[in-house]
């Protein structure tokens, strides 16, 4: 009899533990969240192609000889992420860009980069379509490439430059090429003939931005060539009336681990 007591009293508190424990557990089985679409203090896991385009980046200078095999059947957006990713890692000069370039572009944005003028001439050739083109610190480039690429691109409507010594300088004797010549030199001003007696110019170009231009060359565009706004500011009645091409010159927000 003693014994039956003793057993009882050594099962009771097992009895009592276990309870203890599976409530709980089942407290704790309520506060747990299952759901998987939804990641409580986790930052959202990256794309397999952001996640690709990273391997990319990271191993760019070594596939660089052989780009133009390697991106040829690239989607126009993909070559355009590879190239930023070469610019901002200081390696876009003429042959990557030169592999990358897309028939389809309609932005270009080189700025920093090695590019020359014999590369800049090319990737106009085969980018007629280009509408905004940032050359802002690119040494290499001087007012020839900016001929060219105003004589190849009949919709450029955004150019940017300046930035460093060399592309203020660039900028300032590009000024010439921007305005219109007229066939016409008996006419007042090119905006009152017909496109057929407007000579070389860029005809297309609405927005030139420079920021540390000079007052004589802001006043001297804004009167002989007043199409043409310098340093437009993005405000609301810009972006309404003017259409004010801002979304050129975004920065691309690639999650890619370089």
């Amino acid at each position: 009899m003693e014994k039956t007591k003793a057993g009882k009293n050594e099962v009771f508190p097992n009895l009592i533990e276990k309870n203890k424990a599976c409530k709980n557990l089942t407290a704790s089985l309520h506060k747990l969240d299952l759901n998987p679409r939804v990641f409580r203090g986790k930052a959202k896991p990256p794309s397999l192609l952001a996640l690709c385009l990273g391997v990319v980046g990271k191993h760019l200078e070594d596939i660089i000889v052989d780009l133009g095999e390697i991106a040829v059947n690239f989607p126009a957006d993909i070559k355009m992420a590879i190239a930023a990713i070469a610019r901002r890692r200081k390696l876009l000069n003429d042959e990557v860009i030169i592999a990358l370039a897309d028939s389809s572009w309609e932005i270009l944005d080189i700025s920093g980069s090695d590019i020359s003028d014999s590369g800049l001439v090319i990737v106009a050739k085969m980018c007629k379509s280009l509408r905004a083109v940032d050359v802002s610190r690119c040494d290499k480039i001087t007012a020839t490439g900016v001929s060219d690429l105003v004589q190849h691109c009949h919709s450029l409507e955004t150019l940017r430059c300046g930035g460093s010594l060399r592309s203020e300088h660039t900028a300032r004797r590009s000024l010439g090429i921007l305005k219109p010549k007229l066939n016409d030199v008996e006419g007042d001003s090119w905006e009152e003939l017909d496109t057929t007696e407007i000579g070389f110019g860029a005809q297309s170009l609405r927005w030139f931005v420079w920021p540390k231009i000079d007052q004589d060359s802001s006043e001297m565009l804004s009167t002989e060539c007043p199409r043409i706004i310098v340093n437009p500011k993005p405000t609301p009645f810009d972006l309404e009336d003017l259409k004010f091409p801002g979304k050129h010159f975004q920065i691309l927000n690639w999650t890619i681990p370089l």
